[in-house]
């Protein structure tokens, strides 16, 4: 999996939207989709949304 696809998954376990995930991250929507669609990441983007979700940014980097 990758990282967007990892992002999105939970995401999903948490029954959030993107707007929800925006809310809680302090991250545009767009942000969020361009991670998801694996457009671009960054360590900053990609450590907001691990707190966010509640989640070890290693999580987001595991292969499933």
């Amino acid at each position: 999996m990758t990282v967007g696809s990892q992002v999105r998954k939970y995401r999903n376990l948490k029954g959030w939207t993107l707007r929800e995930l925006g809310e809680r991250s302090g991250l545009a929507i767009s942000t969020l989709s361009d991670t998801e669609l694996d457009k671009t990441s960054s360590v900053r983007v990609l450590v907001k949304i691990s707190k966010a979700l509640g989640i070890s940014i290693d999580y987001l980097f595991k292969e499933e």
